[in-house]
């Protein structure tokens, strides 16, 4: 007995039965991992960000990619995804017909999209080859769903391989003009960045559209091609073409260079002036004293008071009797027909030309466009040749969202130029042709006849288009001819498909791959009765599996796709299913457990109660007789060697249990109520045995589970099992820590309300109340650092206390001084107080940096105030202790000023994308009209037009936290 003396169990069977058990139970535990994993990567449905170093990690192997036959094949990475063939579509239609609801739960339809559907198989780096890109790519996808994104992602590699790059974005996206310039920062080469949008003058490079040509008909087909026409060959642009033709041909001929302020002028103005300076240069060069031969026809023309120009008529006559015959000129001749043109036919000829060079010559595209500077001026001057030529990138923002009409004409015109610049390439380049990449965001805004050249015959000049749109019907609208827009979609041989809302454009994409064939599953059954007397009865039951035609990306699935999510269909066939990064620093967000326990929470409360009321109703003689039957069956079982070994353990353990128990039932025999004291005797009795019953039972379990734990995994772990059990959660919060919680928050509450008062944080375009600052009551009677620390960490307790009772929906922003922050309590409190809807402000101080620690220092705290869920602002910014540099190191969320002033210097230098810009002191409506005018997106103070009471809910009004000071809202 003594074997059973130290573990009173069968050792050998239980070894032999356990092993096997676990082997059966880890290969089944990996394959219920294998499905884990499976319904995981279905309900994935975040967005992923990658810092520039991480995309050049990634891609650095893509750009260096072979075949199998050892040959270099550079590729595009193109996110994260997998090959979609067949198998994946059987899977989508399966669980489609099935219902994804009921087949991965309701969780897995997400609001935002189908994430499911990028969990069908396992998920890698996808890579597109580049000569596969050489036959040009269509994106498509409605509003906000990522093109924008993807453009960040492919314009980086390309800057990366040290390509030249021309980006033509119509609504001017500040962020892809950033990553742009930081990738050309990361890779060494910030100066071949150039910027150019109508919107920043200041900032923006000049770039002469007519500086490229090889025949001077190209000139004249440029800006011929921006004349409104539904076929192209109406006489109005073959009119308005001779006409730019003459112009173009005799500035040309006198030495100078067209560009569009010169045509603007000679056409509006009429050629005069240009005639007889063409007719002077070509009589200069052709005819020897044709001065003396030409003055007696001068004087004759001045005598005749009927001739308008008679010095021209002339000249023009001279041209026509004499210097034709032995020295003509085509150029001379076209312009002399156009002078001599009926003045007011020509008017109503050059009507619809005359718009479009106004639009191209207003300032400030008189320069931009029309340059001609004096040597040694600060402006950059470019064009496309250059840009090529030098490996450059050139973003071209067109400010479309401001005016349309002209950014679609200065986007035509430059895809006309880099037309032209192609063909140059093409018929002169030779061997060394480099690849091109030109990316052009929203195409339908610009896209003219000459874009569509350069997509047919652009590729044997090294040009790879990159054409981005919401859905195909815009081409056919932009260009006035459906014929014309397939061709646009017939010469782009790549598709990335983003979400896509119109049902044309889904169609035309699902039309265009093959169709597969897709397995499903039909079950029939029936029965069937007579009226008769009989004994027969007749039932069926059928099931049928058959294969039936079906498409390998739906149409209506393309209007489910999540965002950055899309399907990439190569030229050479293959389709990929892939997400796509944002391109920026990462952002990390605390993990909400909102609601995850509440089920748990419920029934570990219904089983403490339960538990308090077995031991206060139920008689004592019911748990004597449960411990007797218990004891007696291990010891029928095991011995009793073994009852008493476990017996000795279990008191041990109570012995403290017991003690105390005698204590209680020594006073309470001695007091006079003996009713209350014979029921309290009974249950410390009750609760004794209880306890010892179930020590009783741990202890047997607990033994055994060494031996019936793998008996468990192989009996539980499959994937029926596995899915089970997944959809509850085991984890449960305690209830005294949702009562310390309520109790926390309630004093942060009281705290709020005796210290701090409330002032109104408002959308300076629609006023309404987008979150509130707390100003500490006592803050100014501080004048020592360990006072402002104290005040600094009431402030963080209030605006988390005010946050939470919003539950997110309204910002508290709390002042903080520099000098508190890295603190020990400071950084005490921020990890058990941040939470989302909390804004930190740094105070500025002309000493902050001095009297606390290094710049540098300020910035990793910020960066970890950022990975605690914070945001940041700068409170009360002058420009004084923290300059515009540092500023934009710090990159706060928010920036708040008090002056106009400071406001405007803000507004001209800008910060980065996302700051916010708030005016405070705001007490009428005339200021904050002042404030959103000169740039300001936020507005904080009172005023009487705006009451802002009404936005807070009214059951936050008797804690009195903001209430009063909301209700202090001044009148004029």
């Amino acid at each position: 007995m003594a074997t059973a003396t130290l573990l009173p169990l069968p050792t050998t069977f239980g070894t032999v039965t356990a092993s096997a058990c676990g082997v059966v139970g880890m290969w089944r535990a990996y394959k219920a991992w294998e499905r884990a994993s499976d319904k995981w990567r279905t309900s994935f449905a975040q967005k992923e960000f990658i810092t520039i170093p991480d995309l050049f990690k990634i891609s650095a192997p893509f750009a260096q990619m072979e075949n199998g036959r050892g040959e270099l094949t550079p590729q595009m990475w193109m996110g994260r995804g997998f090959h979609w063939t067949d198998i994946e579509a059987s899977k989508m239609h399966s669980l489609m017909g099935a219902g994804v609801a009921k087949m991965l739960g309701k969780t897995a339809l997400h609001g935002d999209g189908s994430y499911w559907l990028h969990g069908l198989a396992k998920e890698e780096s996808v890579g597109v080859p580049l000569e596969l890109l050489e036959g040009h790519t269509l994106i498509v996808g409605t509003t906000g769903v990522g093109k924008t994104r993807l453009f960040d992602i492919l314009i980086a590699q390309c800057i990366m391989r040290g390509e030249p790059v021309v980006i033509i974005d119509p609504k001017g996206d500040q962020g892809l003009a950033d990553n742009a310039r930081k990738v050309c920062e990361f890779m060494g080469h910030p100066e071949k960045f150039i910027y150019f949008n109508p919107a920043h003058p200041d900032k923006s490079a000049s770039i002469d559209p007519l500086r490229n040509w090889n025949r001077k008909t190209e000139l004249a087909s440029r800006v011929a091609a921006l004349i409104p026409s539904e076929t192209g060959t109406d006489a109005f642009v073959a009119f308005g073409w001779k006409v730019l033709q003459d112009i173009c041909g005799a500035l040309i001929a006198t030495e100078e260079r067209p560009n569009l302020m010169k045509l603007r002028r000679y056409i509006e103005g009429g050629p005069d002036d240009l005639l007889l300076k063409a007719l002077r240069f070509h009589f200069r060069a052709k005819v020897q004293n044709w001065e003396e031969k030409l003055a007696p026809l001068i004087k004759k023309a001045q005598s005749n008071s009927k001739d308008d120009s008679p010095v021209l008529r002339a000249y023009i006559r001279f041209y026509k009797d004499v210097v034709i015959h032995e020295h003509p000129n085509v150029d001379l001749a076209g312009l002399i027909s156009t002078f001599e043109h009926n003045r007011d036919h020509f008017s109503k000829m050059v009507a619809s030309l005359i718009p479009i060079l106004s639009m191209l010559t207003t300032d400030p595209l008189a320069d931009l466009l029309s340059p001609e500077f004096e040597p040694g001026h600060d402006k950059i001057s470019t064009d496309m040749k250059k840009v090529i030529t030098n490996d450059m990138v050139l973003y071209m923002g067109l400010d479309s969202l401001a005016d349309s009409t002209v950014g679609s004409a200065i986007g035509s015109v430059m895809l006309a130029d880099m037309t032209a610049v192609a063909g140059d390439i093409y018929n002169y380049g030779g061997s060394s042709k480099k690849l091109v990449n030109v990316f052009v965001d929203e195409a339908a805004e610009v896209i003219n006849t000459p874009t569509i050249q350069l997509l047919n015959k652009g590729r044997g000049a090294g040009f790879k288009m990159y054409i981005a749109t919401q859905t195909f019907a815009d081409f056919a609208a932009r260009l006035g001819d459906e014929n014309k827009a397939r061709q646009v979609l017939g010469n782009t041989n790549n598709k990335i498909i983003l979400r896509v809302l119109d049902a044309e454009t889904q169609k035309y994409v699902s039309d265009g791959i093959p169709k597969i064939k897709a397995q499903s599953m039909s079950v029939r059954y029936g029965h069937s009765l007579t009226t008769t007397m009989s004994e027969e009865y007749g039932a069926a039951y059928q099931e049928q599996a058959t294969a039936e035609e079906a498409d390998l990306i739906p149409p209506g699935i393309l209007s489910e796709l999540p965002p950055l999510h899309c399907y990439i269909r190569q030229s050479g066939g293959r389709t990929y299913k892939t997400r796509i990064p944002i391109l920026g620093e990462r952002k990390e967000m605390p993990p909400s457990s909102e609601g995850k326990h509440s089920f748990a929470s419920i029934v570990l409360v219904i089983v403490i109660f339960g538990s308090l009321a077995v031991l206060a109703f139920v008689p004592v003689e019911v748990f004597q007789t449960l411990r007797m039957r218990e004891q007696r069956q291990i010891v029928d079982w095991l011995g009793a060697e073994t009852d008493q070994w476990i017996m000795d353990r279990i008191m041990d353990t109570l012995s403290w249990v017991n003690a105390e128990a005698g204590q209680i039932m020594e006073q309470a025999a001695n007091s006079g109520n003996k009713k209350i004291d014979l029921w309290l005797l009974d249950r410390i009795h009750a609760a004794a045995i209880w306890s010892h019953v179930v020590f009783y039972r741990l202890g047997m379990i607990i033994m055994w589970m060494a031996f019936a734990l793998p008996c468990l995994m192989a009996a539980f772990s499959d994937g029926y099992f596995q899915r089970q059990i997944a959809k509850a959660s085991f984890t449960s919060q305690s209830p005294r820590l949702h009562k310390g919680e309520a109790l926390k928050m309630t004093d942060a509450l009281h705290m709020a309300q005796r210290r701090f008062r409330a002032q109104p944080i408002l959308c300076a375009r629609t006023k309404a109340v987008k979150g509130l600052e707390l100003l500490s009551r006592s803050r100014l009677d501080f004048n020592d650092p360990q006072g402002m620390l104290m005040a600094d960490v009431e402030a963080i307790k209030a605006a988390w206390a005010v946050a939470n009772h919003y539950r997110g929906s309204m910002r508290v922003h709390c002042n903080v001084e520099i000098s508190s922050m890295g603190s020990l309590l400071w950084t005490d409190t921020m990890v058990e107080y941040m939470c989302p809807g909390v804004v930190v402000e740094l105070v500025e101080r002309n000493d902050s940096l001095t009297c606390s620690r290094s710049f540098s220092r300020i910035c990793q705290t910020v960066q970890w105030v950022r990975r605690m869920g914070g945001v940041m602002a700068m409170d009360d910014w002058t420009g004084k202790a923290i300059e515009m540099g540092m500023l934009r190191e710090l990159n706060p969320e928010f920036v708040k000023v008090n002056e106009p002033r400071y406001l405007r210097e803000l507004a001209d230098c800008g910060l980065g994308l996302g700051t916010q810009i708030v005016v405070e002191r705001i007490e009428s409506l005339q200021q904050a009209t002042d404030a959103e005018r000169i740039g300001a997106t936020e507005l904080q103070g009172y005023w009487c037009d705006v009451h802002v009471e009404h936005d807070f809910p009214a059951e936050f009004t008797p804690p009195g936290v903001i209430a009063r000071d909301m209700a202090l809202t001044k009148v004029a």
